[in-house]
């Protein structure tokens, strides 16, 4: 597969060192020499030293014959140029990455078809949803984002306290948006139709959209919401904080710039703004963030990052999660106790990969203590048919269908639900079935 990157900055350089590793043939862009050479010496790609906004450029790497183009330079305007000359010159798919939070129109940091480009990327609203992801496992035993993140499924266990114990499994009400996909009992995934009643042990398998999964868990579950803090309210502090401010009990935001603390407060509605230094030992125990079930540091400087996440843990805090921006070190936050990282620039990696042409599993999240695992199958984008249904889909015994992703958006569907090209299907089926499902998706013609 031939890929085209341009920009040779820390993430370009990353996707450069990742892809080159799976055998792929990458040429990587850039008009500085200094950031192609570092590129040479660590990954094996080829090089081209010029502006990728320019067709002269692009012509010369090969962009009519390239699989996928990736523009990820440090400007977001240079990258949808870059991914919209691409994709006139011939590239089969491409991807921008795009900073700015309100240049996109949903919430899950992926949109497909944007002027031209096959599909744009913000990298905060990725670490964002990826961060929310990692705090509700502090409840769940299992919490993963599909559809690009704007649909979580969830296993929520059934405990003494559960307000639905006892009732018949059709009879959980969880609110508009929210459903109960099935409920293991002995290992097996069943329908909640088949469930006179719910017991102690059982496991509810749910899906939601990320953001209302602790409303969710409160209809199961007596759970009271927690304390949160949030050291850092830059675009992803402020991201987080809109997220959690109308689900946790109390919300503190910490910011060392005083301008920011003013937008924070100003646009906050139930959060607590601190004008101060998050790695201050002094200032954290008078906010009394000892008292807290969790921090998010997520300042643009990993130092700060790591720090505070430490002081935390130091005072007592016992679930620290934090943004990493060099990558490669996630490993290193978590040795020394850190509960949860999120990267940038693996966040994106991952999202790339998804973009291959050809590719039908998108997705495979295993459920733990169970033989079932979930995930995104996507029906081929040149498949020919105009009445595809849901029921036309040879679906293995004993899977669910939770759903579909229609570019990056998630709607539940029925069995006479039509399928088009480019859908991807979010399914849990048994480890033994994965592969069969994959060959029924892939021969759909």
């Amino acid at each position: 597969m031939k890929i085209v990157i341009v920009g040779a900055g820390d993430v370009g350089s990353f996707l450069a060192q990742d892809l080159s590793q799976r055998s792929e043939d990458v040429i990587i862009i850039d008009d500085n020499a200094s950031c192609l050479e570092r590129v040479e010496e660590s990954s094996d790609v080829m090089t081209l030293k010029g502006n990728g906004t320019y067709r002269k450029t692009l012509i010369e790497a090969g962009v009519k014959n390239a699989d996928l183009v990736v523009g990820v330079t440090s400007h977001d305007d240079t990258n949808l140029v870059i991914t919209a000359l691409a994709s006139q010159l011939g590239a089969t798919r491409t991807i921008a990455r795009v900073d700015a939070p309100a240049f996109l129109a949903t919430n899950g940091g992926i949109e497909r078809d944007v002027l031209g480009t096959s599909a744009i990327v913000c990298a905060s609203r990725l670490v964002s949803a990826e961060l929310l992801r990692l705090v509700r496992r502090i409840d769940m035993p299992f919490v993963e984002n599909f559809s690009s993140n704007s649909i979580s499924v969830a296993l929520i266990e059934v405990t003494e306290n559960c307000r639905h114990i006892e009732k018949a499994g059709s009879d959980i009400e969880l609110g508009k948006g929210a459903k109960v996909i099935g409920i293991f009992r002995d290992g097996e995934l069943r329908r909640p139709i088949d469930l006179a009643h719910l017991y102690n042990g059982d496991k509810i398998l749910v899906t939601c959209p990320l953001k209302k999964l602790p409303v969710v868990m409160r209809r199961l579950v007596q759970v009271p919401g927690k304390k949160a803090v949030i050291i850092g309210g830059g675009d992803v502090g402020y991201q987080l904080a809109t997220a959690l401010e109308e689900v946790e009990n109390r919300l503190t935001v910490i910011d060392i710039d005083r301008r920011r603390c003013e937008f924070l407060a100003d646009n906050l509605n139930h959060a607590t703004v601190v004008h101060g230094d998050g790695t201050s030992l002094a200032l954290l125990q008078d906010e009394h963030v000892e008292m807290a079930d969790y921090t998010l540091s997520v300042t643009k400087a990993d130092e700060v990052n790591l720090m505070s996440s430490l002081v935390a843990q130091e005072i007592g805090v016992e679930n620290s999660y934090t943004l990493v921006h060099r990558p490669g070190y996630a490993h290193v936050y978590e040795h020394l106790g850190v509960k949860g990282t999120a990267s940038a620039h693996e966040l994106i990696s991952k999202t790339v990969n998804k973009y291959f042409p050809g590719m039908v599993v998108l997705t495979e999240s295993k459920i733990p203590g169970s033989d079932y695992s979930v995930g995104e199958f996507q029906v081929s984008p040149k498949i020919k048919s105009k009445s595809l249904k849901i029921k036309d889909i040879s679906i293995p015994v004993g899977s669910y269908l939770v759903g579909l992703s229609r570019k990056e958006e998630f709607q539940y569907v029925e069995n006479d639900s039509e399928v088009i090209a480019g859908d991807i299907l979010i399914i849990v089926c048994k480890c033994e079935d994965f592969k069969q499902l994959e060959h029924s998706i892939k021969k759909i013609k």
